[in-house]
């Protein structure tokens, strides 16, 4: 099932409502972990199942949620549930020697597995966003053996953790394919500037249901997708000012914090080959963060297509994929579906297109608990 095909048009959502704030410290010693939160429910109140959610952690330097207004609401929809918006932030995080012998990103997926079971969820489905797809793994091999929450799967957006990275080059890809910024930083990065513009311009279909340029308005509320890219673009910056803000003080501790965020998300993440829950990625094909290729190299996955025996007319590709991520990384998993967006395909692809990410990811993971019952009958 390709996310292109899926249309981004849906009804108006409703007023987003503000933030709220929980706060854990899970035992004597342990950082203190700050999680912001926001609340999506499905618009057709009658079709919500109770005690099951989507919990959505966002990517680094998102504290604001400016740009994750409509893919909560569009996981809540097509899941006929609820959507728990997540940042977690420890306190401790840029005090000397906090990053130095605790795995912050760990300490806090402790966090987001202790808020899911005092919300009372009981079936849920974790998804998270670069950063967020990195502490989704923790969660979940967290609470997957838990016997009070199921965990009905992953959703992995532009996922880090899943291979090492030099944290100096990691932070330089970022900032320039997010950021647009001058191209000495990092010459060869494909921009999200870029994509947007040369979307518009070869007339592509609509994005998240946003105009594709100016002259296609049709009322002075909708959005272009360059408006949506901006609004990306302004959050992540805007965050980043309020957290200098928030750590400045005794020994400027914003820049220990960086530092250990920076170091975390170019590690490789050990839990992933533990996880036992259905899976999907996906990895834009222009996304130099989560870059595809190092999470499925496309020789192997020729390689492997060849040896299925595929002929015209026929498409293994997801099947090869499976195969080798189940093998390198994910091999507990009983089910892994590797996605690459063509069309928009970079490091922000849900906020483009967050209906077709939300049905898209949700339907394969439906399909698989459909055909395992039926393999179990």
């Amino acid at each position: 099932m390709s996310m292109e095909s899926l249309s981004d048009r849906g009804p108006k959502r409703p007023e987003r409502k503000g933030a709220e704030t929980s706060t854990y410290r899970l035992e004597s010693g342990a950082p203190t972990v700050e999680l912001i939160w926001t609340h999506a429910a499905a618009r057709e109140s009658n079709e919500r199942v109770p005690g099951r959610a989507v919990v959505l952690l966002s990517g680094w330097g998102n504290t604001r949620l400016a740009s994750m207004e409509d893919l909560p609401q569009a996981f809540a929809d097509n899941s006929h549930s609820e959507t728990y918006t997540l940042i977690p932030r420890t306190q401790e995080r840029g005090e000397k020697g906090a990053g130095e012998n605790v795995n912050l990103l760990y300490e806090e997926a402790r966090a987001v597995a202790q808020f899911i079971k005092d919300k009372g969820i009981k079936d849920v489905t974790l998804a998270g966003h670069s950063m967020g797809a990195d502490r989704a793994v923790d969660v979940a091999a967290i609470l997957q053996d838990d016997p009070d929450v199921k965990v009905n799967g992953l959703v992995l957006m532009g996922p880090i953790g899943l291979h090492e990275k030099d944290p100096i080059d990691l932070a330089k890809t970022f900032v320039a394919h997010t950021g647009g910024v001058p191209s000495f930083i990092a010459p060869d990065v494909p921009r999200i500037s870029k994509d947007v513009k040369d979307s518009s311009a070869e007339d592509a279909p609509y994005i998240r249901g946003l105009a594709k340029n100016e002259a296609a308005r049709k009322s002075p509320v909708e959005q272009t997708a360059a408006e949506i890219a901006s609004v990306g673009t302004w959050d992540g910056i805007l965050s980043q000012i309020a957290e200098v803000g928030r750590s400045w003080g005794p020994g400027v501790s914003f820049w220990r914090r960086l530092k250990s965020d920076i170091t975390d998300m170019a590690a490789r993440n050990p839990r992933m080959e533990t996880v036992n829950v259905p899976i999907v990625l996906i990895a834009g094909s222009n996304d130099p963060v989560a870059d595809h290729e190092k999470i499925m190299p496309a020789e192997e996955e020729q390689k492997m297509r060849k040896e299925m025996g595929e002929e015209p007319g026929q498409r293994k590709d997801l099947a090869a994929r499976e195969q080798y991520l189940q093998k390198n990384l994910f091999k507990s998993s009983p089910y892994v579906r590797m996605i690459v967006p063509e069309k928009m395909g970079n490091h922000l692809v849900q906020i483009f297109r967050p209906e077709a990410v939300a049905k898209t990811s949700l339907y394969l993971l439906d399909r698989y608990k459909r055909r395992a019952k039926e393999g179990a009958a």
